[in-house]
């Protein structure tokens, strides 16, 4: 379907993408804006930026009307190539906050682990089926228009399927965390958190098979990866063993290699296309091995333990049952914020990626582009008409290159638009305080949220980028922006983990918690004022980061 993206459009007159996906002066006094640090931490292609953003509008409007959401829909805009969006209530929000209580305890809660499944394979593994047949296929310039009306069909319906299966966690969440404060007076999501430890997600799945294909390797194989990355696979394949090792490996990437350094966005290699990231942790792994079966296995009798002791300091009432009731429904899905990123954050894009490929190769045979990412550098609605009337736009591509490149060097503005004056709690657990402190040098102590209890003290290492994965050595602190799933194969080498973005239900945190490491996020700052080989103590139970020593 077309996008308008404001009121007054119509089809004779359209409203050119560039300047419609642009926060306007007018809107930002009447929104509030927030940069979402946490999923887009990045400066957007233009091409991304064309599906994303109107799709997460059209996906969260018939989502929280599905779901009878008090919020009508997210309104997302770019700001120097970066994300924002504000919350939109619904004129009839309490009414429908309500309904959504009902709707959740009666009919989407016990049902979900059935419907996630179920939206899984009937409909996202078949899109993404089709959207891969369409790659294969692809030749002319009327494929190519009709391929980019089936992304666009795709995105709206994947991301509205996103916040149906996302958003009945949370409100699970926050009605067990409600029962425990009614029945014990504990308000700690420590206590919440204690009951679902050891859940198997796709992110630590993946984990556990890349530590598994570590455990594989030979010495053939851990000589291959001495050498220079680029070598890497022409080294393995110079040996049986290697040859045998490539051959696990491409059987890994088929099932788990839907992974890029920024989730979002079409432009990134995937890990299928260039395994340089999965074999270099392999070569770390390979140097610190990890007992992941026995670390679950640990985790799973933590949590039947701390299940056992909060029944026991429960009172026998009504309640108690239901809590009991909802605890059972709930933990066959409680790794669903870290499914979905598998099957939509990380697989949409991915899967899509080879489609938009082609629909650039078709621009660069038409010569209007130099090479097939090109078409990343242009607005949906500019790649439609150079289809319909080829043109060149290599010096747009150059130019738009190079700004996306210096936008990247740059720090977002926390929010624009019209604060409330009270945070929503939801988005700060998510997202963290939008405040950023000053981050002058004098600075020895800095603040965030409590992710993941436990105090740790040893020298930073800060990533700025999955390329710069390999420098980070046994039982440093990791400093980054925000971590998302392909960060996850560092916690088990990390000794704590610090972030600029993110709330405790972040993925950071989430993570941090199943590796049991001291994890501060939200810290906004840390990436400026830290250094590597600076000593610190990370509080994970107090939110806090103190440098010791230089």
């Amino acid at each position: 379907m077309s996008h308008p993206m404001t009121s007054g459009q119509t089809p004779s007159s359209p409203t050119p993408l560039a300047q419609a996906l642009e926060l306007g002066e007018s809107e930002r006094q009447t929104g509030y804006w927030i940069q979402d640090e946490v999923h887009f931490g990045h400066p957007l292609t233009p091409l991304f930026a064309s599906f994303q953003i109107p799709s997460l509008t059209v996906g969260t409007r018939r989502a929280f009307e599905a779901l009878s959401m008090p919020i009508m829909e997210f309104r997302a805009r770019l700001v120097d190539g970066y994300f924002y969006q504000w919350a939109v209530e619904a004129p009839d929000a309490e009414a429908r906050a309500q309904r959504q209580r009902r709707l959740m305890a009666e009919d989407i809660i016990p049902s979900h682990p059935e419907r996630f499944q179920r939206v899984v394979r009937e409909e996202l593994l078949p899109l993404y089926a089709d959207l891969q047949r369409r790659a294969a296929t692809l030749a002319t310039r009327e494929d190519a228009l009709a391929a980019l009306e089936a992304v666009g069909a795709a995105y709206d319906l994947v991301w509205q399927r996103h916040f149906e299966l996302v958003l009945p966690l949370i409100a699970a969440r926050g009605a067990l965390g409600d029962l425990i404060k009614r029945l014990t007076d504990r308000d700690d999501p420590a206590v919440l958190n204690a009951i679902f430890a050891g859940v198997m997600t796709k992110t630590l799945e993946t984990d556990r098979e890349l530590r598994r294909l570590a455990e594989s390797a030979t010495p053939e194989v851990a000589q291959a990866l001495e050498g220079p990355k680029d070598e890497w696979r022409a080294r393995l394949a110079q040996t049986t063993a290697g040859q045998d090792f490539l051959s696990r490996l491409d059987a890994f990437l088929a099932e788990y290699g839907h992974r890029v350094a920024h989730s979002h966005e079409f432009v990134e290699p995937t890990w299928i296309e260039d395994p340089t990231q999965p074999l270099a942790l392999v070569r770390t792994y390979m140097r610190q091995p990890f007992a992941f079966d026995a670390h679950i296995e640990s985790l799973v009798a933590e949590r039947q333990a701390a299940w056992a002791a909060l029944w026991d300091s429960m009172p026998d009432t009504p309640e108690r049952a239901a809590f009991e009731r909802l605890y059972h429904q709930v933990l066959p899905f409680w790794g669903v914020d870290e499914d979905h990123h598998f099957y939509i954050d990380a697989m949409l894009p991915a899967k899509t990626r080879p489609l938009i490929l082609k629909v650039g190769a078709v621009l660069v045979a038409a010569d209007v582009l130099a090479k097939p990412d090109d078409v990343c550098f242009l607005y949906r609605d500019e790649a439609e008409a150079l289809l319909r009337a080829p043109a060149d736009r290599r010096a747009l591509v150059e130019a738009r290159r190079a700004d996306w490149r210096r936008q990247q060097q740059t720090v977002p503005t926390p929010y624009f638009g019209v604060r409330p004056d009270e945070d929503d709690p939801l988005q700060v657990l998510v997202f963290g305080e939008p405040d950023r402190p000053d981050a002058g040098p004098a600075v020895r102590r800095l603040k965030g949220q409590p992710a993941s209890a436990g105090v740790y003290r040893g020298r930073v290492r800060i990533l700025r980028d999955p390329a710069e994965f390999g420098l980070l050595q046994p039982g440093e602190v990791l400093v980054c922006r925000t971590t998302t799933p392909p960060w996850t194969p560092l916690f088990s080498i990390a000794g704590a983990i610090v972030t600029d973005a993110g709330g405790v239900l972040s993925h950071a945190a989430t993570v941090a918690r199943e590796y049991r490491l001291p994890a501060v996020v939200g810290a906004r700052i840390a990436t400026h004022i830290l250094a590597d080989g600076q000593l610190v103590t990370v509080d994970g139970s107090a939110g806090t980061v103190v440098v010791d020593g230089d």
